[in-house]
């Protein structure tokens, strides 16, 4: 046995002792717990009892305040002060002998309306009348419920906290002696909570008492103020021993507001509980005795029994242990227990000595097999990392011997460059198939692939190393990442975008030229993404697929893919595909470039070249027709002034008539420069409610029979808008309703209502911005527009109709209209259901009806005015026109001989009127030649279209007014007329 342990006998001894100490320790703490518990409880509750009967002498302080207040409130001579404040009352009643006998500190008198029209406040020490105090008063005010009185005998009383202290206060309404009449206001009695009043609760109670801030104690209170039935006060009791001596008791008071008002405090002996703990102190010495004795007895016995045999078989194996040979045998001394032991310890030393001579075999037979094999097998011991075996494999790796090795640090030798941070010992890892490498004698480096086991043996841990040599396998994979790394840089800097997918439309790898051209901003998030998604028109891929079955690769092919964003891509490039052994498609690698801007920049220059064309034409159209016009309605309007001193009534209406139509023939040249951007609208105030009325009565007789019309308007709203583009809107949206009912007939229904659109709505629709708008429907029950038209229906030249039906202008005009209105157009359709058109157009506020323009008359002269146009009938109307204003008028058709006359008569002449567009000399180059007199003479120019120029831009050539043909009489006279008087 090992003297420096203890033994079997001292165990047992130790085990003994500390079970029963542990034992007895136990039930001595249990039973002062217990004890404790119960005397702490014992107590507690004598504490709470003497904390009542504290605050039920409170209470009856409260009371004789309560009762006193009941006595005076309702009395008729206090209902006679409230109301008249005689000073009888006072001096009969306020005085000092009665504050005294109540042993009262206050009275306040407060009206019907809660008003404080008395106070009287009393010193009990002096027993002299005091000073009011306002802190009092005040706090009193702040207190509703001294104030409402349910009924004539209602009353309140309780605490109050005031800047001077606390206060035991009452009130009762002020009434008569019977009860009788209504409410004259409120009686306040009130004691301050002193140190007199103190004294007399622990004189009564005998208890010593204190009181005490509420902030000071209020942390002991987790329980929520308690009010027993009929009691005044609400309050809250918690007890704490102060010391082994002393428990103290705390009783905290809420005030009339229910917040915690004043803290009471007792202190009184632990006289119970100083009992208990001595009768526990006997108990607990007397179970102490006890174990002591059975300890002793208990030790006796199992020594002689049982701890003395054991002994001695622990002798004899110690003895075997000692001389190291198996062949030893214990005594079997008895025929218990303790015999069987003996007997198993003998078998056990036979099996021992026959594993040893096993043992010695198998290590010779393991350590020959080791050394045969082709890789490299190492020993170290974990705990000093020193090798502690390794096979000849091994050592030639590391061109050494295996005398060389052994007993030297592992790591002088294998992962020298991890000396001080092993995976296994240091990190804790584990090793499988690692790549390391091995300090060779020559001091360079073998890589290897290593893998670790950790083995216990002998109560040591072993680390199995082996390992293989694999320094041409890492030459190989070196050439391979060189290789790979210079095609891949190729590859990724690429702008060319390039891609690899399967034949089911997954894109297996690409670069980031082709992820940015799908608006990706990473290569990885277009990995697994697949193609179907991004083709714009699914039926192609199905067709490429064969192609590039067929022919194994695809040259220039052209493709529109799909943005990220849903945009278009226009693409062009090469598409190869890959082949297996069968012959069968398995992967396909594209090269394609993005070709979306060279396609939009060819589609941009063709429509800007229709536009164009039509600007151009539409142009040079308006002027002649306006050249034209200007004779019909000239040539009318003389012939109607020369009727107008007949009465030929008839031909008069017959010619305005005439003027009518050329009027609205005028309107349509405008519009026709309106679109080609060679003339200005002028938007103004129009009531959009008689615009649609005119449209639909025109627009009326144009359908046919089979097609109704159901016109509803529940608006009145004011819009800024040019008359005639709007009226070209409606006419448009109704023509082309009316176009698709023409078959089958059916309903055009057009209606009008103002609504509020909220930012929820324009933040779908950033061009228009919330508040009041006219809603506009134009909406026909025809065949529909299928959906993949529905995009492109406000696109210029874009019809359904067939050739000479429509020029697709129509929409594209009404789109501009809406938009340059600040407004919006949607369109809603499906097949067969009809189609609907709603504008949203922005409502102004009206600045009153214009009073109707009075009769003007129309302006005379007699200056003298020469007249310029390459027209001969233009000419003449216009000489007919001023001269019958009774200006001297000079005609010319040609600009020279008009040139030529002005510069001989200079100063004769007092205005020019020229027409724009004239062969040798345009109105702007006879301007210009004016400008050369000393003494121009104004210039008004005559056009079919501005072509963009204003007055302004044509000041510096004399040119003071601009007019467009056709020119009327009126128009005409004031234009002359506000000239010269502008130069006169």
């Amino acid at each position: 046995m090992n003297p420096t342990h203890p033994g079997i006998l001292a165990k047992t001894l130790l085990l003994i002792s500390l079970s029963v100490c542990g034992l007895t320790a136990g039930f001595i703490a249990f039973s002062y717990g217990l004890v404790v518990d119960r005397f702490q409880s014992l107590e507690s509750e004598e504490t709470s009892v003497n904390l009542e009967r504290v605050v039920r002498e409170l209470e009856n302080k409260l009371y004789r305040v309560e009762s006193s207040v009941s006595d005076w409130a309702p009395w008729d001579e206090t209902a006679v002060f409230i109301q008249q404040l005689n000073d009888d009352y006072k001096d009969k009643n306020l005085r000092p002998d009665p504050f005294q006998t109540l042993d009262l500190n206050f009275m306040l008198f407060f009206n019907a309306a809660g008003s404080l029209v008395h106070s009287q406040f009393h010193n009990l020490d002096t027993g002299q009348a005091a000073a009011s105090d306002p802190a009092v008063i005040q706090a009193i005010q702040a207190l509703p419920p001294l104030f409402r009185h349910a009924s004539a005998k209602d009353q309140t009383s309780g605490m109050v906290v005031t800047p001077t202290g606390m206060a035991l206060v009452a009130s009762a309404p002020i009434v008569t002696s019977t009860f009788e009449g209504p409410i004259l206001g409120t009686l306040v009695f009130g004691r301050y909570l002193d140190k007199q009043v103190v004294a007399q609760i622990s004189a009564q109670t005998q208890l010593a008492v204190r009181t005490h801030a509420p902030l000071i104690h209020q942390q002991l209170f987790t329980e929520a103020a308690v009010r027993p039935p009929h009691a005044p006060l609400s309050r809250q009791f918690a007890v704490r021993v102060a010391d082994g001596g002393t428990v103290n008791g705390y009783a905290l008071i809420n005030d009339l507001a229910d917040r915690p008002g004043l803290v009471f405090e007792i202190a009184q002996e632990r006289k119970l509980f100083r009992q208990g703990v001595t009768m526990w102190r006997q108990h607990a010495l007397f179970s102490l005795l006890l174990g002591l004795v059975f300890i002793l007895v208990l030790v006796v016995l199992l020594n002689r029994g049982i701890l003395r045999h054991l002994t001695r078989l622990t002798s004899e194996v110690g003895a075997i242990a000692v001389s190291g040979r198996h062949d030893g045998r214990v005594t079997v001394s008895s025929q218990d227990e303790i015999g069987e032991l003996a007997i198993q310890i003998n078998t056990m030393l036979e099996s021992l000595h026959w594993l040893q001579r096993q043992r010695e075999d198998n290590e010779r037979h393991l350590q020959t097999i080791i050394d045969s094999i082709h890789c490299g097998i190492m020993i170290v011991d974990a705990e000093n990392r020193h090798i502690l075996s390794i096979n000849r494999t091994g050592a030639a790796m590391l061109n050494r011997s295996p005398e060389a090795v052994i007993g030297q640090v592992c790591h002088q030798f294998a992962c020298p460059q991890q000396q001080h941070d092993c995976p296994v010992l240091d990190r804790g890892e584990q090793v499988d198939l690692s790549e390391r490498s091995l300090l060779r004698a020559d001091n360079s480096l073998l890589p290897v692939l290593k893998s670790v086991a950790v083995i216990e043996k002998e109560g040591r841990q072993l680390l199995i190393e082996s390992f293989i040599d694999i320094s041409g396998l890492k030459q190989v994979q070196e050439k391979l990442r060189i290789n790979e790394l210079k095609y891949r840089q190729f590859f990724e800097d690429d702008l060319t975008g390039k891609f690899l997918g399967d034949i089911d439309g997954q894109i297996l790898d690409c670069n980031r030229a082709f992820a940015e051209m799908l608006g990706y901003q990473e290569v990885n998030e277009v990995k697994g993404v697949s193609f179907r998604q991004h083709y714009f028109i699914a039926g192609n891929r199905a067709d490429k697929l064969q192609r590039l079955t067929k022919s194994g690769k695809l040259i220039r092919d052209e493709e529109i893919l799909r943005h990220r964003d849903g945009s278009p891509i226009y693409c062009i490039g090469n598409i190869v595909g890959e082949f297996d052994e069968q012959g069968q498609l398995i992967h396909i690698r594209g090269y394609v470039m993005d070709d979306t801007k060279r396609v939009l920049l060819e589609q941009e220059v063709r429509q800007a070249q229709k536009l164009e064309a039509i600007g151009t034409m539409a142009g040079g159209i308006a002027h002649d027709f306006n050249n034209i016009l200007a004779g019909i309605m000239g040539y009318a309007e003389l012939i109607l002034r020369d009727l107008e001193q007949q009465p030929q009534a008839r031909h008069q209406q017959l010619l305005r008539n005439i003027l009518s139509a050329g009027e609205r023939a005028r309107a349509l040249i405008h519009k026709i420069l309106t679109f080609s951007r060679q003339a200005e609208s002028e938007p103004q105030p129009i009531r959009l409610q008689q615009t649609i009325d005119d449209a639909v009565d025109l627009i009326r007789a144009s359908l046919p029979s089979t097609i109704a019309i159901e016109h509803r308007s529940d608006s009145r709203a004011t819009v800024l808008a040019d008359p005639i583009q709007i009226h070209q809107v409606f006419m448009n949206l109704c023509t082309n309703a009316g176009h698709a009912m023409k078959e089958s007939g059916g309903t055009l229904t057009i209606s009008l209502e103002d609504v509020t659109l909220d930012s929820q709505f324009t933040s779908d629709h950033p061009e228009l911005r919330p508040g009041e708008y006219v809603r506009v429907e134009v909406s026909d029950s025809g065949e529909g527009i299928p959906e993949h038209l529905l995009g492109r229906i406000f696109d210029p030249f874009f019809t359904t109709k067939k050739k000479g039906e429509g020029t697709g202008l129509g929409l594209a005009m009404v789109h501009g209209i809406v938009s340059s209105m600040h407004g919006l157009i949607q369109v809603a359709s499906q097949p067969g259901q009809g189609t609907r058109f709603t504008i949203h157009l922005p409502i102004v506020q009206e600045t009153g009806d214009k009073a109707p323009a009075a009769p003007q008359t129309v302006p005379t002269g007699s200056e003298h005015v020469v007249y310029v146009d390459d027209e001969e009938f233009l000419v003449d109307i216009g000489t007919e026109i001023l001269r019958g204003l009774g200006y001297l008028v000079t005609g010319f058709t040609d600009s020279d001989l008009a040139l030529g006359y002005l510069l001989a008569h200079e100063g004769e002449v007092d205005l020019v009127i020229s027409d724009m567009t004239m062969p040798k000399l345009t109105g702007l180059d006879l301007a210009r030649n004016l400008q050369e007199l000393d003494a121009p003479p104004p210039v008004i120019i005559c056009t079919g279209h501005n072509e963009g120029m204003t007055t302004t831009d044509l000041a510096p050539l004399g040119v003071r007014e601009m007019l467009l043909k056709p020119i009327t009489v009126n128009k005409l006279a004031e234009a002359v007329r506000r000239v010269l008087d502008a130069g006169a």
